[in-house]
């Protein structure tokens, strides 16, 4: 058994905390392991409740979108040498938490409890160490409050959040998470 699947084995069943209760599936993580890139948002939604992937609603359709523009606009940059080292970049996607923040009857809360991020603490550092990445990113201000401590990271603006705003403020939010993300991309 390799490390990464001892990994998922060790938490698929996990009960450290309240959120275990009222969730469908443990929603680990999705992706390269080890990996480039590594996106931590804040915890899983309604869709990754139900299929057990992070990142997988409207808002993970959106960071992809935002993460290929990012990518396409690094090695446009980058030019020929840059592709020829990065063929393609590994990508791996979790959360602070691995279920769904729910109160005790079932209603969505707005972020996980302190308690939830502490309980999962062990489990996302011990993720952290197997990815490896040679980048982070927060994605969502919680996630980027909750990372800062001494690991190095960007952070983008979570894409659930793009999603609520008007649609004249959508464009240059995305443009800022692209900016922000191909940026990084291009010190790799």
């Amino acid at each position: 058994m390799t490390p990464y699947q001892q990994h998922k084995q060790n938490w698929q069943c996990c009960s450290l905390c309240d959120l275990s209760k009222t969730r469908r599936k443990v929603v680990l993580s999705r992706g390269s392991v080890p990996c480039d890139i590594l996106f931590i948002g804040e915890a899983p939604g309604a869709s990754e409740d139900v299929i057990g992937q992070p990142f997988v609603g409207p808002g993970g359709r959106l960071l992809e979108r935002i993460t290929e523009e990012a990518i396409g606009k690094a090695k446009q940059s980058m030019g020929t040498d840059w592709s020829d080292v990065h063929k393609q970049l590994n990508l791996s996607f979790t959360n602070l938490v691995c279920c769904i923040p729910k109160d005790d009857i079932g209603n969505k809360l707005h972020e996980p409890p302190k308690q939830a991020i502490k309980s999962c603490s062990p489990r996302l550092q011990e993720f952290i160490n197997l990815c490896d990445p040679l980048l982070v990113v927060a994605v969502g201000n919680l996630a980027a409050k909750t990372l800062d401590v001494g690991l190095e990271f960007i952070s983008i603006i979570h894409p659930t959040a793009i999603l609520r705003m008007g649609i004249s403020q959508q464009g240059l939010a995305i443009q800022r998470c692209v900016v922000t993300l191909s940026d990084a991309i291009e010190e790799l």
